[in-house]
């Protein structure tokens, strides 16, 4: 199984952030749109998640659909993932809810790529929460310390540090700042 351990920032000064990438000569790939719907079980919500809980997301995008299951290891942006295509994003929604899982929040982002050091950058805009980066690193061992260990060597080089990191997803952004309306 595949475990993704990411770290976030806000972006407040995009200048900034894409003139930084641009000394390193770090370039951004083609803008993708992606709009994901996120599952939960029934009853819960991001308030009462614990370890080991599935998140689902169905994410459509140019290419068609995918599901993520999500188990949450430690903290929320550590997990487990596991992904494959599906075809019918209607009939998939409702297989999920018949096992009793419905969609809590909608996603909708714009998403550009890059590589640095083996190390993921995506730098995102989130619809009505603005532009973020994620470090992301993916590794198929349970032991995840040298991953990030990679992963904080080239967020400190490209000069983030921990007192800005964003620690919860954004669909559990997105459902925080919904559910105060």
């Amino acid at each position: 199984m595949k475990h993704e351990i990411e770290k976030k920032f806000h972006i407040f000064d995009e200048e900034k952030f894409l003139s930084t990438l641009n000394n390193y000569k770090i370039t951004l790939g083609e803008t993708i749109r992606q709009k994901d719907k996120i599952y939960l079980r029934a009853g819960k919500n991001f308030l009462d998640l614990h370890k080991g809980e599935p998140v689902i997301r169905i994410r459509e995008e140019k290419n068609g659909f995918k599901t993520t299951l999500k188990l949450y290891k430690d903290g929320t942006l550590n997990r487990v993932e596991v992904e494959c295509g599906i075809t019918d994003d209607i009939a998939f929604s409702e297989y999920l809810e018949c096992l009793g899982f419905f969609k809590i929040v909608t996603v909708d982002k714009t998403r550009r790529e890059a590589n640095f050091s083996g190390v993921k950058i995506l730098f995102d805009n989130i619809s009505n929460l603005g532009k973020f980066v994620e470090f992301e690193v993916v590794t198929d061992s349970e032991n995840t310390s040298e991953s990030l260990k990679k992963l904080e060597q080239v967020i400190n080089e490209l000069g983030f540090n921990d007192d800005n990191v964003v620690k919860i997803p954004y669909d559990e952004m997105i459902y925080n700042k919904e559910s105060k309306k």
